[in-house]
């Protein structure tokens, strides 16, 4: 069993470089952050003039093509479409998914997720367990997701909640040389949707062609007491 230190090591993997640069954990756990490390950009939206009902009818009649499909359930409740990326590496996998939270009212959320390996985890296909931000400990294969959702103003986006802890599982396979499927699923606390702060919600997905692309490998490192 591996507990958490006090600060994190993050690795920054490019095809010719590796180094490590001492952080602390609030600014790993920072969605921001994250997403700016690994995948510069992806979290974006349509432009402003696509209303949430274009979108939706657009996401729906072109269904089939959709290559993330998902839910869910709790304070915010609706089905989730979208699209991500990856990138697999001698010693594990990272990915990034932009997804929107199609509402019964026809209003949008983004829900941004980035996926990324924790301790010694090598996995590059096959189940892991999947925890949120700071979780109090791991055992085994392990992938850590940093999820941040937001509401639409135009093209811009306001976070208004972010993954608190969490638990579950992810599971991946690759599909020749440049795609990737499987699914992912997890239950956690959603902070800032309301006066609670804490909210518990339930996410799960199906991937069948995530595009292999030149995201950069970030690992949180724990170290042995």
């Amino acid at each position: 069993m591996k507990t958490i230190a006090s600060t994190l090591l993050l690795l920054i993997c490019l095809p010719t470089l590796l180094f490590g640069q001492s952080i602390e954990e609030d600014d790993f756990f920072d969605p921001a952050f994250v997403f700016e490390m690994v995948d510069p950009g992806f979290c974006e939206m349509p432009p402003a003039n696509v209303t949430d009902r274009d979108i939706s009818e657009m996401l729906r009649a072109n269904y089939d093509q959709v290559p993330i499909k998902g839910n869910i359930t709790g304070p915010i409740s609706g089905e989730v479409l979208g699209g991500g990326y990856y990138n697999s590496f001698s010693d594990g996998v990272v990915a990034s998914f932009n997804n929107l939270i199609l509402l019964p009212d026809d209003e949008i959320l983004s829900l941004c997720l980035v996926v990324v390996p924790a301790g010694d985890t090598a996995l590059t296909e096959g189940s892991a367990m999947l925890a949120g931000p700071a979780p109090e400990s791991i055992d085994g294969q392990t992938f850590l997701a940093i999820i941040q959702i937001s509401e639409r103003e135009g093209s811009e986006l306001t976070p208004i909640g972010s993954l608190v802890g969490g638990t579950g599982s992810v599971t991946f396979a690759m599909k020749g040389d440049e795609y990737l499927e499987g699914s992912l699923e997890i239950n956690g606390r959603i902070e800032g949707l309301s006066a609670e702060d804490e909210l518990d919600f339930y996410l799960s997905f199906d991937f069948e062609e995530m595009i292999k692309n030149p995201l950069r490998m970030i690992r949180w490192s724990v170290d042995n007491e």
